[in-house]
């Protein structure tokens, strides 16, 4: 992987838009950042891994492939410390623009789990408790393609047809999260 010349640079090229740009702040952290700073989108990045035996007709990824692919950890569309029952928490655009730019349609597997705010609770202290239920359940694999055909044929815009996926996605997370929940009270 290529990366920056320098630890300073890499820290420069982390931290934009509204963060600090000194890099002097963060030069005695360095073993602290360098995970996020390995993760981190550069320029002069190349990919971390060959995702090409996975997805075999894949031939020049784009450059959000690329870095999603870079990633060690999964996209998650809700990320919440706040518990808030009989809420619907809405999912982020870019979970349907990784799909719409995708050059090759990903087959999503949608997850749900109930249970973990008791294993690693949301407030102090934070210690892991042994022993707790959870309940994990996957739902059919979704496939995009005639959804996205139906799109282009429609000539949607970009904005709404990042819209429709992600809805979509919400609606079969919606259906899964009442199903799991039903099933985390009868075990």
């Amino acid at each position: 992987m290529t990366m920056a010349d320098s630890n300073y640079e890499r820290v420069d090229v982390f931290f934009r838009g509204n963060f600090p740009s000194k890099a002097a702040a963060f030069a005695k952290k360095r073993r602290t950042f360098s995970f996020l700073l390995f993760c981190g989108y550069s320029s002069q990045r190349t990919m971390v891994y060959n995702i090409k035996w996975i997805i075999p007709k894949l031939k020049n990824p784009s450059k959000l492939w690329n870095f999603a692919s870079t990633l060690t950890f999964a996209a998650v569309g809700i990320v919440s410390k706040l518990i808030i029952p009989d809420s619907i928490h809405r999912l982020k655009w870019g979970v349907g623009r990784l799909i719409l730019e995708s050059p090759v349609t990903p087959i999503v597997v949608p997850i749900y789990h109930v249970g973990m705010d008791q294993v690693l609770p949301n407030e102090p202290p934070y210690i892991i408790k042994l022993f707790k239920k959870v309940t994990i359940k996957y739902g059919e694999p979704i496939d995009f393609s005639k959804l996205l055909a139906e799109l282009r044929a429609s000539n949607a815009d970009e904005v709404q047809a990042r819209k429709a996926i992600t809805d979509y996605i919400d609606a079969e997370l919606l259906r899964l999260k009442k199903e799991t929940e039903e099933l985390h009270v009868k075990l």
